[in-house]
């Protein structure tokens, strides 16, 4: 393929089809493939964008593909080979590192077409640009160096994590992001392979993986064997991938012709689960974050607010996080409300039965309703119990003023108010220390809790909008 000179309609048809690739997505009404790729998905893919845009489209179509989405994955595979057209010279190398993915995903979805145009390169080979790099002890150290403690933690296939609630999003990711990882060792074997494998090794890894993605997607394990689908729409100017050389020298021979030892085996693990769960948005999921506060403990609670107050404050954080006017539930039952207070065993405080009565949380879950606080409040309880007891973590003390908390890394009088999508969640106390006051709020941190971040809800409400 000869380069072409940069093309701006090329580009812009790139990202309309990038677009077009979420929306299908999110129209699917499958929960956690929503939640997943948040309010920020296209602008985390599209052309010129700031974050490792590359890398983050591979996990989606990943994503979309262990959800059967074939829609939204031929969207985004159309997107990057007209995005590869148009930034050609510039971005072609790019497609390389995302064939391998590519193409694993458009078999798993049985689009044969696209599976058979990134099998190979379409022309002949000039220059070395894109072979994986990586190397295994690295990109897939848990697997590699398995932690009887991590085992533990993360679960397995027959027995889940409970990391993947109340916040499934950065387990998601820890999993796309490795199956991603997987599918350039299967295609690049043996390059990068210093830990011993066969190419059967990362196969299995990568399947284990799937199976574990679509369990939690609430999918059959293993995939259908969906409608076979040959066809390809590419761009009218499209001559084929640019030139690249497929069979560079790998990092670790595939034998020891050298003379030298070769590299120590390491046995797969039969059920893989995933480390560095904190790390997992710090990249590519950028979640909206109140603005950092001290730990300043305010002795008055503000009079709850009206009706009209809070739809204003609700209006401006909508505006303000990317909430669409569809994706807030309708109100709560006055029924719904005592059953709640019930279950938590508190009283709310009047200005959240308010906003309960406005809306019960958005169908994203970043305000969660009443049903999936109390679901989340279950699974942060559980936590506590298996490793809270005993821990430094445990004991709430705010260097302004103790008893403020009651300790625990939490508490079931801490009402899940919003979730960040990063394992971090804002709490309405509730069931406040003896020198706390009802309604002021936490912020639950699996790292710890160190004290109040904000006095009362009022208060989170005009900081959260900058009002």
């Amino acid at each position: 393929m000869e380069p072409s000179p940069y093309d701006p309609k090329l580009e812009l048809e790139a990202n309309r089809l990038y677009a077009e690739a979420i929306a299908s997505a999110k129209d699917s009404g499958i929960k956690d493939v929503k939640r997943y790729l948040g309010r920020k998905a296209f602008e985390e893919i599209k052309c010129g964008s700031e974050y490792n845009a590359w890398k983050i489209q591979l996990e989606f179509a990943t994503l979309f593909a262990m959800a059967e989405l074939t829609e939204a994955l031929e969207l985004l595979f159309r997107g990057k080979i007209t995005q590869t057209m148009a930034l050609q010279p510039q971005g072609g190398r790019g497609i390389h590192r995302s064939l391998p993915t590519f193409r694993w995903c458009a078999e798993k979805t049985n689009l044969t077409g696209y599976a058979e145009l990134f099998s190979k390169p379409n022309n002949a080979a000039s220059r070395v640009d894109s072979p994986y790099r990586s190397i295994a002890s690295r990109e897939i150290r848990r697997i590699a160096y398995p932690d009887p403690w991590e085992e533990s933690f993360y679960g397995t296939l027959e027995n889940p994590s409970r990391g993947w609630r109340p916040d499934p999003v950065p387990m998601y990711h820890t999993y796309l992001e490795e199956m991603v990882d997987l599918t350039n060792f299967v295609s690049g074997f043996p390059f990068g392979n210093d830990i011993g494998w066969s190419r059967e090794d990362y196969v299995r890894a990568l399947e284990t993986d799937a199976l574990i993605v679509r369990q939690q997607l609430g999918f059959p394990e293993t995939m259908p064997d969906l409608p076979e689908n040959p066809r390809v729409i590419l761009p009218e100017s499209f001559q084929g991938l640019p030139e690249w050389t497929p069979d560079p020298q790998p990092v670790f021979p595939a034998d020891n012709d050298s003379g030298g030892s070769s590299p120590q085996r390491h046995e797969p693990v039969p059920d893989l689960q995933h480390q560095d769960l904190q790390q997992s948005q710090e990249d590519s999921h950028e979640t909206p974050r109140l603005e950092d506060q001290p730990q300043t403990i305010h002795a008055a609670k503000e009079n709850p607010l009206s009706i009209e107050e809070i739809k204003k404050h609700l209006e401006r954080i909508a505006e303000e996080v990317g909430i669409e006017a569809d994706e807030w539930n309708e109100p709560a039952t006055e029924e719904e409300i005592a059953e709640a207070e019930k279950a938590f065993g508190v009283t709310f405080p009047e200005t959240y039965k308010q906003m309960l009565r406005i809306h019960n949380g958005t169908d994203m879950g970043d305000f969660p309703s009443l049903k999936e606080a109390l679901a989340t409040s279950k699974e942060l309880e559980e936590i506590e119990e298996e490793f809270g007891e005993g821990s430094e973590k445990s004991k709430n003390l705010s260097e302004d003023k103790p008893g403020v908390l009651k300790n625990g890394v939490y508490r079931r009088g801490w009402v899940p108010l919003y979730d960040f999508g990063t394992g971090v969640v804002d709490c309405l106390d509730c069931d406040p220390g003896p020198n706390g006051t009802l309604g002021q709020v936490v912020r639950y941190d699996p790292g710890g809790v160190e004290g109040v971040d904000y006095a009362s809800l009022e208060e989170w409400l005009k900081e959260f909008d900058g009002s």
